[in-house]
């Protein structure tokens, strides 16, 4: 196995947390999935470890159980400890085990050597990969091509024919990793597995804090499937233990499509079912472990040879597939170094749910990283390589699900959850944002502060394009909300006369290079402007009126095959539809009731989209208006998405353009619109639609909105005074609907 040259220069580097909120040195321990550890506290493991912590199973046995002999009821007993190494009869499995014995470290081509002979030896191309086989081979050698010191003794059981067969135990990973043996952060605990692992004891897991699995059940190769040898025992026993677990697929995607190979996941275990102990499917796509030789169609290449759209799509291919046939999305496992190298920086699946690598090491208060692009949280994070929770001779993959386990259950369930607890933020001093299954709140002390703190939560690590817009008229600031998110930017709010110290702050904080602002001087002062000055490079997108100021805005776009226009007056439709021009970074240009103004006709002409959806029925935009756009568009698609109220047309928005759900929703008050401003750029920026409510209750058609979302975080825009905790679910977790 021999190295390549991946595009990037330098080797790449694990994703890293900063100011974690324990520290690595923290020593064993782990905090308990139904109560959640302060940021100083580690708890122990509880003496006992009760399948109650988990859905009862039933006592019907299971499909993979009947398979295997083994009723569902049955709880796998203590291994016994681990025989002393004995002699290996194969000359490779002589020559790894001799080689791990040693104290120093070994070269690239030593491991490359020791591996190729040990194939060689077993008349193997290649060995099967494994969850996170590219970040740990990159964490520890620098080369995702280049084995570990865990898979070389690996290849010499399997060399030895002899699973049983003990090799000297070396920890495989650099020397900053080893406390992530014992560490455990706040949240749900989990581990993955595969062959790798060899026979797992599900009850030690159990004991040590686990209670979920991912395992590995398929490969695809050009001439193959490949079906994990141990997936049936592990599945099973995993459950039989009390684990919530799940099936996970590594993505090959150079020879086949990802429709044919979610076909063969399903068919091999990667199904899912509404049983409450079945995670859902999980895609690996990482690091294309294997050389030209081993894998000619994926040439080598760390990305598999394809180029960043033909991964995409082929990932959507996958996910779509998996779908239709599950009724729900498979999660995604990446890291971000890969997902920023090989899609280009995708934002297209930042509404699935997230699987992500991310290795702590010492220099995490120095170096933070991101998650990959689009995702602002995480659903479940691998965090360690080297967790010895199959016990104290076993290496394993740690992953912590980023909630409780009531949250977990209901994940697995695919339905909302109305208790839970929002583990403690990992990603920064910043508190990022939660993946939590019940209501968020994001909210300051005034219309400004609101802004603000929804800044801190969605750009936790600053910004380079900072947008500001009055906060005493909505009409610029709805007109530049997809320009903002186009630029990854936050929307902050300001005083016409001067720009209030909490949003001074914030621009400090996010440290710009530029600042973007919406509006003439008579919405943002030139004081204001003055001030501005004062943080970075300050431009003017305005026109002589509201309308003139969004034509303006709207030449940022040389074409656009969407346009969205909205009322110019009234801004309950225009928010709604903010959001999803926001979600598709399509212009967002605005229209008086009775005629389009001619500023904006001109615009619509030279963008010429294909499609102009409109916002409100013709209380909102008349049918003369409608008719002008038409007469300008011969060609375009003309699409109005209303209803009898706001609240109504709130609604008909969501469910057109978020057909098959949304993993969040946010909610605004219908009736007030500074807080629901910057809202609709962060639902743009997670792919979320904005719903608008009353503020103690959800108006009958946002409540069926809502339900048919399927997702399970609400984000709650505005303080109590402006929206109360249970607008959308009351405490005992039924809908709160009114009339």
């Amino acid at each position: 196995m021999p190295a390549i040259r991946t595009r990037r220069s330098k080797a790449l580097s694990i994703a890293v947390i900063a100011a974690l909120s324990i520290p690595l040195s923290a020593g064993p321990g782990f905090a308990s999935p139904t109560e959640e550890p302060s940021a100083q506290t580690v708890q122990s493991p509880s003496p006992t470890a009760t399948v109650a912590d988990a859905p009862e199973p039933s006592s019907t046995p299971s499909p993979e159980a009947e398979a295997t002999g083994t009723s569902t009821s049955e709880v796998e007993s203590e291994a016994p400890a681990p025989s002393a190494p004995v002699a290996i009869a194969t000359p490779a499995a002589e020559e790894i085990s001799k080689a791990l014995s040693k104290d120093d470290d070994l070269s690239k081509k030593e491991r490359v050597q020791l591996a190729d002979k040990a194939l060689a030896e077993m008349e193997l191309e290649h060995l099967d990969a494994q969850l996170g086989q590219g970040a740990k081979r990159i964490a520890e050698t620098g080369d995702a091509t280049i084995p570990t010191m865990d898979e070389l003794a690996d290849l010499a059981k399997l060399s030895s024919n002899d699973s049983a067969t003990s090799v000297p135990f070396q920890v495989g990973a650099p020397a900053s990793l080893d406390e992530l043996r014992t560490w455990r952060p706040p949240g749900t605990l989990g581990i993955d597995v595969s062959r790798h692992q060899g026979d797992v004891n599900w009850s030690t897991a159990k004991a040590n804090g686990a209670r979920f699995a991912y395992i590995k059940a398929t490969q695809s190769w050009p001439s193959s499937l490949y079906k994990d040898p141990k997936f049936s025992q592990n599945y099973t026993k995993s459950r039989n233990a009390g684990l919530i677990r799940g099936a996970y697929h590594f993505a090959m995607p150079a020879h086949s499509s990802g429709a044919v190979q979610a076909r063969e996941f399903m068919a091999n275990g990667g199904g899912w079912t509404n049983d409450g102990y079945t995670m859902p499917p999980l895609l690996d796509i990482e690091w294309n472990p294997y050389n030209k030789t081993a894998y000619p169609q994926g040439k080598g290449d760390m990305c598999y040879g394809m180029t960043p759209s033909q991964l995409v799509t082929w990932i959507k291919d996958f996910g779509n597939t998996v779908k239709a046939k599950t009724g729900r999305l498979p999660m995604i496992y990446t890291a971000q170094s890969w997902w920023d190298e090989c899609t280009g920086d995708s934002v297209a699946f930042k509404s699935w749910p997230l699987h992500v690598s991310i290795f702590p090491t010492a220099d995490v208060a120095k170096n933070p990283r991101e998650l990959p692009e689009g995702w602002t949280t995480f659903n479940v994070w691998q965090y360690s390589s080297n967790s010895n929770m199959l016990g104290s001779t076993k290496n394993v993959d740690a992953n912590v699900w980023n909630g409780d386990l009531t949250s977990l259950r209901d994940f697995a369930k695919n339905r909302r959850s109305t208790q839970y607890k929002l583990t403690t933020s990992y990603f920064g001093n910043m508190d990022v944002w939660p993946t939590r299954l019940g209501p968020s709140r994001m909210s300051g002390a005034n219309r400004y502060g609101t802004p603000v703190a929804i800044s801190k939560r969605t750009f936790p690590y600053g910004a380079k394009t900072v947008v500001v817009a009055s906060g005493e008229h909505f009409a610029d600031a709805l007109s530049v909300t997809s320009l903002a998110n186009r630029h990854n930017a936050p929307l902050l709010l300001t005083k016409q006369a001067y720009l209030p110290s909490s949003v001074a702050a914030e621009i400090k904080r996010l440290n710009p290079s530029r600042i973007i602002i919406a509006g003439g001087p008579t919405a943002v002062s030139s004081k204001t402007f003055t001030q501005l000055k004062k943080y970075a490079p300050v431009s003017r997108e305005a026109g002589n009126t509201r309308y003139g100021t969004s034509a303006e805005i709207a030449t940022n776009w040389s074409s656009a095959k969407n346009v969205f226009v909205a009322s110019g007056r009234s801004f309950p439709d225009a928010l709604s539809m903010a959001a999803v021009a926001a979600d598709r970074k399509a212009p967002l240009l605005l229209s008086s009731k009775k005629y389009v103004p001619s500023t904006i006709l001109k615009q619509l002409k030279r963008l010429n989209p294909s499609t102009v959806y409109l916002a409100g029925g013709p209380l909102a935009i008349s049918r003369n208006a409608e008719n002008e756009i038409r007469k300008a568009l011969p060609n375009a698609r003309i699409a109005r998405y209303g209803g009898e109220t706001r609240y109504d047309t709130s609604a008909v928005i969501a469910k057109a353009f978020w057909p098959n759900g949304a993993q969040r929703q946010f909610i605004a008050n219908g009736k007030s619109f500074p807080d629901g401003l910057s809202g609709a750029v962060a639902a743009g920026y997670n792919g979320a639609p904005m719903l608008l409510a009353k503020k103690s209750c959800l108006p009958k058609s946002i409540g069926s909105a809502l339900t048919g979302m399927e997702g399970w975080t609400n984000v709650l825009i505005g303080g109590p005074l402006v929206l109360d905790e249970t607008v959308a679910y009351r405490n005992d977790g039924t809908l709160n609907t009114c009339s």
